[in-house]
């Protein structure tokens, strides 16, 4: 059987794994499968990060849980990442039906708990989350959207810090427009950031892969609201 896609739409309704070993140890996770990890050319997900010579996969799916990923991985036993977004990851023919035969590479006990899969040597364990969605790219009223823009905490695209309560791209968006400037980006889930276009050169900063661009908004975790020092850029179009 050829390796699929993730259909990332339907990917939280994928039935869990009867074996025990790579079974979701909550009902708040769904297994996916097993999938390489594109490093050392990146990662699947690229949120949240930690290891452990403890990890399982427990202990993980709390970390990413408690910070509202909807995604999570645990990796070479001992190395657990989180994310909104798995970013075109492939996962192998067997799906989420795993055995320890039937393992798509993902061959590794959990550091923590050896009955247990802890993923493999550059492959993830992949679940998806029941709680917390997956986000999208909103378009505000009158918007383009223009793109995921890396950002310099030195040296700001957006000079104009405005204060939001309860962050959402639309609230950014109308507060930016208030203060009569066209651009307005979100950036880390809590600030955004507004500006002139006619006084700010996006070819000096190179729209990145969208996917840094992964933090669910904090007013509204549907929404993608930039990334660590990345923006969410959007322009007016009135």
């Amino acid at each position: 059987m050829a390796a699929m896609a993730i259909p990332l739409a339907h990917a939280a309704s994928l039935a869990t794994t009867k074996s025990t070993g790579y079974q979701a140890p909550n009902a708040n996770w769904t297994v996916v499968g097993c999938t390489k990890d594109k490093y050392p050319d990146g990662r699947d997900l690229i949120g949240d990060y930690k290891s452990s010579s403890k990890l399982t996969p427990t202990s993980c799916l709390e970390f990413c849980d408690k910070g509202q990923w909807a995604w999570a991985g645990i990796e070479d036993g001992n190395q657990c990442f989180c994310g909104n977004d798995p970013d075109g990851a492939i996962i192998g023919p067997n799906g989420s039906n795993l055995t320890a035969q039937n393992n798509d590479g993902c061959t590794t006990p959990s550091a923590g708990d050896a009955g247990s899969n802890g993923g493999g040597p550059n492959h993830l364990l992949l679940f998806s989350s029941k709680r917390w969605p997956r986000p999208h790219i909103p378009r505000p009223e009158n918007s383009d959207y223009e793109g995921c823009f890396a950002d310099d905490v030195n040296n700001r695209l957006l000079p104009h810090y405005a204060n939001v309560a309860s962050l959402t791209n639309q609230k950014c968006f109308a507060a930016c427009g208030a203060a009569g400037y066209d651009l307005a980006g979100t950036e880390d889930k809590s600030q955004c950031w507004c500006g002139h276009s006619s006084k700010t050169d996006l070819s000096g900063s190179t729209a990145a892969d969208p996917s840094p661009c992964q933090l669910a908004c904090e007013g509204d975790l549907t929404q993608y609201c930039g990334g660590y020092s990345y923006l969410s850029l959007y322009k007016s179009i009135s």
